[in-house]
């Protein structure tokens, strides 16, 4: 299984063609080195906002399920994805979009 250090060179390869298309003789480094920031924490604020997203609508559903319970409701289990279906779901998502995403940075 990949850690974080194995992803991280790939994660500052992903700006390169947007930085050295920026990079010319008349522009400075630190110019360069500004956009791949800003670029980079462009992509970073991406995924914290879909993981903040993720996060808010599971306690928003829990927060239902409470409300439900207090007011003599049972708990249902019958939908058609339950909490480790959902779970899985979501695992296999994130494979596939960082597996698209690792053969358009390696073509």
């Amino acid at each position: 299984m990949p850690s974080v250090y194995h992803l991280q060179p790939k994660f500052q390869y992903l700006p390169r063609p947007v930085t050295n298309g920026r990079a010319r003789p008349d522009r400075a480094a630190n110019q360069v080195r500004i956009a791949a920031l800003v670029l980079s924490l462009t992509a970073d604020a991406g995924v914290t906002l879909l993981i903040v997203l993720m996060v808010l609508l599971a306690a928003i559903g829990e927060m239902i399920a409470i409300i439900a319970a207090l007011n003599g409701a049972s708990r249902r289990y019958d939908s058609r994805m339950e909490k480790n279906d959902r779970a899985l779901g979501f695992v296999n998502r994130s494979r596939t979009t960082l597996a698209e995403r690792r053969s358009r940075t390696c073509s």
